[in-house]
C-alpha cells in the first residue's frame, strides 16, 4: 500500500444470510459517512473476497482499484489478472496499488446514504 493511503478497519457483525450482511454493511458505512467519513474518506471497500483465478477487466468498471487483508503480503506478480500481458486489467509492474473486495463505494458519498 502506498504510505499515503491509510485504512480505518470497521468491525461488523457476522450474519447467515448474504442479504442481512449486505444491509448490515451498507447500514454501518451510513453511519459512519454521516459521524466521520464524510470530509475524510474517498473510498469504502467491503473486503471479503479472495481471487484464485484469472479474471478480466469486466469485474473492474470504473474503479481504480479495490482490497482484501491478504493482499499486504503478497507479491504483484501473484497476481495473474494484473500481470496477464494480454489482460486489459493488466498493470504494468511498479504501477499503481492492487486491491480486491466484494463492494466498493465511492465518488459522492452522500449518495452512499440514501
Amino acid at each position: 500500500m502506498a504510505p499515503e493511503n491509510h485504512i480505518f478497519v470497521i468491525a461488523v457483525q457476522n450474519h447467515s444470510q448474504w442479504q442481512d450482511i449486505s444491509m448490515s454493511h451498507m447500514n454501518i458505512i451510513s453511519r459512519y459517512i454521516r459521524s466521520r467519513f464524510q470530509y475524510e474518506v474517498d473510498y469504502s471497500i467491503d473486503i471479503d473476497v479472495q481471487l484464485f483465478e484469472h479474471i478480466g477487466v469486466e469485474i473492474i468498471d470504473a474503479l481504480v482499484g479495490t482490497i482484501s487483508s491478504w493482499q499486504y503480503t503478497t507479491s504483484h506478480e501473484s497476481r495473474s489478472y494484473e500481470t496477464r500481458t494480454e489482460s486489459q486489467a493488466a498493470i504494468p509492474k511498479g504501477e499503481g496499488d492492487f486491491y480486491y473486495t466484494a463492494s466498493y463505494f465511492g465518488e459522492v458519498w452522500l449518495r452512499s446514504t440514501n
